[in-house]
């Protein structure tokens, strides 16, 4: 099972959002990290692009 978790930190003032992100497969910790200054009127979608990219799976120039 792929768990995903995105919490924002509560350090940021609005309309901006630190986040701390855990990706597991299973029990398995594969991937952790910060995203700061994110805009949140940007949304979600926006919030998960910056996690993939910070990954290195897709590319800033990716069309999605």
């Amino acid at each position: 099972m792929l768990i995903i978790y995105i919490t924002n930190d509560k350090t940021a003032k609005k309309p901006f959002g630190n986040y701390v992100y855990q990706v597991k497969v299973n029990t398995r910790t594969v991937a952790r990290g910060e995203i700061k200054g994110h805009n949140r009127d940007d949304g979600w979608k926006t919030l998960v692009e910056k996690l993939l990219n910070r990954e290195s799976i897709i590319s800033e120039e990716s069309d999605g």
